[in-house]
């Protein structure tokens, strides 16, 4: 299909990662101070009664360590993988994707790429 629509194959996948949202790093950061906040207090409570004791026990397997997800994770910013730039080649899976959700009432012939420029 790449070839009929005349489109060049692009490099969809990047080898460099890209940041999510700075909300997920503000979700983070708010994991990483909570985690700030158990681990003091799991050290004052070690620290006045000892580890053996069970107010110690009971707050250390109440309160495990809490871990978001990794804020590198994309490895292209193309929709094909977690990004959200569209690219010329993704029109031809939109175009396929149209065509099968479409079948029942239109041929594929009838829809058409056009491009802006």
């Amino acid at each position: 299909m790449v070839t009929q629509a005349n489109i060049p194959l692009p490099n969809l996948i990047s080898t460099t990662t890209t940041a999510k949202k700075p909300e997920a790093r503000y979700a983070q950061q708010k994991i990483d101070e909570k985690n700030d906040l158990h681990s003091t207090r799991k050290r004052q409570l070690k620290d006045k009664f000892g580890q053996d004791n069970w107010t110690y026990k009971k707050y250390k397997n109440s309160h495990p360590y809490l871990s978001g997800p990794p804020l590198l994770t994309a490895i292209s910013n193309s929709i094909m993988h977690s990004g959200s730039d569209i690219q010329k080649a993704h029109f031809v899976t939109i175009w396929s994707a149209l065509c099968n959700a479409t079948s029942d009432h239109l041929q594929c012939t009838d829809w058409e790429i056009i491009p802006t420029t």
